[in-house]
């Protein structure tokens, strides 16, 4: 789906250069550039049109890489919970041994956590601040557009960028909802059948696994679908800011 939203704007504008090429090339944003007047105008729109289809494969590539690592940490957390299931005071295998090894696979999802917040947190917080710029300039210049073909393009460049911040967040509280399941999955199981070792070992679990897994952006804002509400209302608040500038000007 988020490649589609890319791809279809994309190939859109470069098949839009090639047909309206005086309305769109070099012209209006998003697409304002500068060529050498010395190559021929089809190969200028031509180049520019791939270079959109380029970039915008190129950025899907990347963020397809971020959230296939968060995807695998929720889909590890599932494992873990139904893990919990196997758990039954049948006196057939050793539980301690079972407990403390669902404990070690938590901790290396822990460790792996860790040490990809450290990775992409800079990262994905710069993106995030470019993003709420571009959401608020796209959507005054199509609220302020012409309805030209280069205001079209607008609008799909504002989907794109809505699209990406989405599948951040909603990958991001995928994460979190199911790390929170995992003290209840614990206490879901048959606990009570156990000994004393295995009943405190447990509680230590538990008490462990109610911090959440939580990817932020920065270290300061969380990748969940209330941060993406909050991103959403603080472009609408610039938007109007900007709105209200232009209105008076």
């Amino acid at each position: 789906m988020y490649f589609s939203l890319v791809a279809v704007p994309s190939t859109a504008a470069f098949i839009m250069l090639l047909i309206i090429p005086e309305d769109l090339a070099g012209q209006r944003f998003p697409y304002r550039v500068q060529m050498p007047q010395f190559i021929p105008t089809i190969l200028q729109y031509v180049y520019m049109g791939l270079s959109i289809v380029l970039i915008s494969c190129g950025t899907t590539t990347i963020d397809y890489v971020n959230m296939l690592f968060m995807n695998q940490i929720c889909m590890h957390l599932k494992m873990l919970n139904m893990a919990f299931e196997n758990l039954i005071g049948d006196g057939k295998e050793d539980r301690n041994r079972q407990l403390i090894a669902i404990i070690k696979y938590h901790c290396d999802l822990i460790i792996l956590r860790q040490q990809l917040e450290q990775i992409y947190r800079l990262p994905i917080m710069y993106q995030f601040v470019s993003s709420l710029v571009i959401v608020a300039m796209t959507t005054f210049q199509a609220i302020v557009g012409d309805g030209s073909g280069s205001s079209i393009l607008i609008d799909f460049l504002l989907s794109c960028v809505v699209a990406q911040l989405f599948l951040y967040c909603w990958y991001g509280n995928e994460v979190v909802e199911e790390s929170k399941t995992l003290s209840t999955s614990g206490f879901s199981c048959d606990w009570y059948a156990f000994d004393t070792r295995f009943k405190r070992t447990l509680l230590i679990f538990m008490i462990n696994a109610e911090r959440p897994f939580q990817f932020t952006a920065g270290g300061f804002m969380g990748l969940t679908l209330t941060s993406f509400g909050n991103i959403m209302s603080k472009s609408y608040s610039i938007v109007a800011v900007l709105r209200q500038v232009y209105s008076r000007a």
